[in-house]
């Protein structure tokens, strides 16, 4: 009887164990995505998740909170606005003071990272003043005196994004800095209806900062 009684309680503890981790979990990932919406302004909307078991206990004793990835959606920039960006960040410390004392995220460290950026085709057609545009099975086509003519997308100098049409014009669009991080672009692809970008980050992105780090 005495055995039964502590199977079932070490059973309760590891159950609410479990229900407190995944509570505290469920906070990082909600706090961090509005820190993210609030920073990058305007419609941006934010998902984040939390990769880390037992989260809560890492945390505890020195911050790590594992890897942590944000998908974010319209994120508006004056000189070229991105349709979704993500954030993959490895090795996240977190200050555990402020998510636990103060609901706040913010994030003292990462091992490493990757930011994304998509670029939607109305955002290429604004770079070439307005000639139609569009971006489908790996291909990108300009409108250019009545005729679709397949464009050549490739990275420029400081990962700007470079467009040329065949007997058409060519332009450079530079990859403005925003609150995700600077983007010096290494790799450039077309997936779907978008041209996407990517870059290695080895600083935690302004936006996860304390306002004094900015």
């Amino acid at each position: 009887m005495v055995k039964k009684l502590l199977i079932l309680s070490t059973v309760a503890v590891v159950a609410l164990y479990g229900v407190v981790d995944m509570a505290a979990k469920g906070l990082a990932e909600d706090k961090i995505a509005e820190r993210v919406e609030s920073a990058v302004g305007g419609r941006a909307t934010a998902t984040a998740n939390v990769d880390s078991f037992p989260f809560l206990l890492r945390l505890l004793a020195n911050g790590n909170a594992g890897d942590i990835s944000i998908r974010i959606t319209d994120v508006a920039h004056p000189a070229l606005s991105f349709a979704a960006a993500e954030l993959s960040l490895q090795g996240v410390t977190l200050d555990r003071g402020k998510l636990l004392g103060q609901r706040k995220a913010e994030v003292t460290d990462i091992e490493s990272g990757t930011l994304t950026l998509e670029v939607a085709a109305a955002e290429v057609s604004k770079a070439l003043r307005n000639l139609p545009v569009s971006i489908a099975g790996g291909r990108v086509e300009v409108q250019v005196a009545g005729r679709a003519r397949a464009a050549d997308v490739s990275l420029g100098a400081g990962g700007a994004i470079r467009v040329a049409v065949p007997q058409g014009p060519s332009v450079d669009i530079e990859v403005p800095r925003t609150a995700l991080g600077s983007c010096g672009a290494t790799a450039l692809r077309v997936d779907d209806d978008r041209l996407v970008l990517s870059c290695t980050l080895t600083e935690v992105p302004p936006a996860l900062l304390a306002a004094a780090q900015r």
